[in-house]
């Protein structure tokens, strides 16, 4: 599942960056940034309530499907030419790491999207060990995920004003925070509150 995960973002950040032009590629990337947030949260909100009316069995049946039917969608509807995807920069990606002004927006981000990562993987393992319910530890990640959605919509806005590495520090501050507040408590009325605000903050992270 996570490698077809990341073949899946790696293809089509790929193919928007060789099939837009300068004026374009950074609203269809804040699109596909927006679509990934959107799925993010609504996918626990919605298996959260399937695993607690059929079973973790049942819904993995349920996700498979779905993707079986995507997939063929996207093979249906998604022809592009081989040749307008070919070519590109040389040196592969572990050339990037030597260049001296990309190397530490790639550390930044891994920082940033292991965070999330690592919530979205442990969160619901502590939920349930406190006992909430499949419901509502789909809720809180749902939340966590609505946080980050708000954080793609003002994030073209904020760097122009606060600067990019002051909005990283600040993100990398307020995560921490947040992941410590909420490792503490089992609550839902605090947790919510906690997940939206961890949720911005660590959006703001995130790569566009």
């Amino acid at each position: 599942i996570g490698i077809g995960y990341m073949l899946t973002s790696i293809s089509m950040n790929n193919a928007i960056g060789k099939l837009t032009d300068d004026l374009s590629r950074r609203r269809i990337s804040g699109a596909l940034a927006l679509a990934f947030s959107l799925g993010a949260m609504l996918g626990p909100f919605v298996f959260g309530y399937v695993i607690g009316w059929t079973g973790h069995r049942n819904s993995f049946l349920l996700g498979a499907g779905l993707a079986v039917v995507f997939g063929a969608a996207c093979v249906a509807l998604g022809e592009v030419r081989d040749g307008a995807l070919a070519g590109g920069a040389q040196g592969g990606a572990f050339g990037l790491l030597t260049d001296k002004a990309l190397a530490p927006v790639f550390w930044a981000n891994a920082v940033s999207s292991l965070s999330w990562d690592l919530f979205v993987f442990l969160f619901p393992i502590i939920g349930t060990a406190a006992g909430l319910g499949p419901s509502q530890v789909g809720l809180a990640l749902s939340v966590f995920a609505a946080g980050g959605i708000a954080a793609r919509l003002v994030l073209p806005l904020l760097p122009r004003r606060v600067g990019e590495w002051t909005l990283l520090r600040a993100s990398f501050v307020v995560s921490a925070l947040g992941y410590l507040a909420i490792s503490g408590t089992a609550d839902m009325r605090l947790l919510l509150p906690l997940a939206a605000i961890t949720g911005l903050a660590a959006g703001f992270g995130l790569p566009v």
